[in-house]
């Protein structure tokens, strides 16, 4: 959360945008400093683990998007970020250069041990 946080507030003021942020309750919503044109959406998985939760898949296959040229900034679960290629580049048909995807974490491995995997050449694919 904090360095999608930090992007969001890092935005240009004439941005224009959605972003969809997961959280568990009322409780973890922050205060952000987004520009006008930038829709916040908080969705709560009321006690759902993180990195379960069908949430963020299903709002962002279900989502107008604006007109004009997508930039796609996603971070996250390692398991919702394989979902939302398929969203990104096969639903939608955005280019590799349109969008930044990493897999943050696992849901179920310890840190140090998949960021020791994500340097592994089967990791970095």
């Amino acid at each position: 959360m904090p360095e999608i946080a930090a992007c969001i507030e890092a935005l240009d003021a004439d941005a224009r945008g959605t972003a969809y942020l997961e959280v568990d309750s009322e409780a973890d919503i922050l205060p952000l400093a987004a520009p006008h044109g930038v829709e916040l959406h908080w969705l709560l998985r009321k006690g759902t683990p993180a990195g379960s939760s069908p949430l963020l898949l299903d709002a962002l296959r279900s989502t107008e998007w604006l007109p004009g040229r997508v930039d796609v900034f996603a971070h996250g679960e390692r398991g919702y970020m394989k979902g939302l290629r398929e969203i990104f580049f096969v639903q939608r048909g955005l280019e590799r250069s349109q969008v930044s995807l990493s897999g943050y974490w696992a849901l179920g491995r310890v840190e140090e041990v998949f960021q020791a995997e994500k340097k592994l050449p089967v990791g970095q694919i």
